[in-house]
């Protein structure tokens, strides 16, 4: 049983922020089909509109399937640990994130008192942009803003 006659749409894998490997939640290269690939935040539009059940009759199913563990590591207290962890399952990708955290611990050594303000406003729930307009003010004022 068909419930429309539309390709069914695969989901984009997402990402940590600073790489783009351009494939699916089922391995497939997104490039093969742009038109029928959708990011994550959509499939919550459509859940939020159609129902899990329905959804499910739009997507491939091993990308939904995918979607719903990957969506457990980002909305989960896992975050971005989580997609390292869920990355570091096969060598390949393990090595990446091996260069992805030398790279990072680089850029932290070179840029300490920035990498701490992010942190702090990350800590805090606000932009790094927030927490500086706080840091001035406490600064100005001496104390706690």
């Amino acid at each position: 049983m068909q419930v429309n006659d539309e390709p069914l749409k695969h989901i984009r894998r997402r990402q940590l922020p600073w790489r783009d490997s351009g494939i699916t939640e089922c391995g497939r290269l997104a490039s093969e089909f742009p038109e029928r690939v959708i990011f994550t935040d959509a499939v919550d539009v459509l859940i939020q509109q159609y129902g899990v059940q329905r959804s499910a009759f739009l997507l491939c199913i091993t990308c939904f399937e995918r979607w719903q563990t990957g969506a457990y590591y980002w909305r989960g207290n896992k975050g971005l640990f989580g997609t390292l962890e869920r990355e570091g399952q096969n060598n390949r990708a393990l090595a990446d994130v091996n260069l992805d955290l030398a790279a990072l611990a680089k850029l932290v050594e070179a840029h300490p008192s920035e990498f701490l303000q992010i942190r702090a406003a990350i800590a805090a729930g606000i932009t790094p942009e927030e927490f500086a307009a706080l840091e001035q003010v406490r600064t100005r004022t001496g104390g706690d803003a």
